[in-house]
C-alpha cells in the first residue's frame, strides 16, 4: 500500500510540473517539447490553428503514443481535418 500511495504522489507531482510548464511557455516551445502530454495538451490549445493541426495530422500517428490518440483525434474531428490515423486500434 505504502509502495503504491507513493507512485500514485510521484505520478501527480509529475503532472503537476508539466501543467506548470505548460502554463508558463508559450505555444511554440510547448509544441516542440519533448513531453507526449505537453504536446498533447497543446493540441487542445486554440492557439494551434488548422494548418498546423493538418501538418501535425499528416506527419502520422508516431508523432505521439497511442494513450495521447484521443487529445489529437478530439481537436482533428472538431477542426473537420482528415487524418489518416488508425485511432481505433
Amino acid at each position: 500500500k505504502a509502495i503504491r500511495r507513493q507512485r500514485q504522489m510521484c505520478i501527480r507531482d509529475s503532472v503537476m510540473v508539466m501543467l506548470g510548464e505548460y502554463l508558463s511557455s508559450d505555444i511554440e516551445t510547448n509544441l516542440k517539447s519533448g513531453s507526449p502530454f505537453i504536446n498533447a495538451l497543446s493540441v487542445l490549445d486554440r492557439r494551434v490553428g488548422k494548418r498546423r493541426l493538418q501538418k501535425i495530422a499528416d506527419r502520422g500517428s508516431s508523432v505521439a503514443p497511442m494513450w495521447a490518440w484521443p487529445f489529437y483525434e478530439a481537436r482533428f474531428e472538431a477542426e473537420g481535418i482528415k487524418c489518416a490515423w488508425n485511432f481505433s486500434l
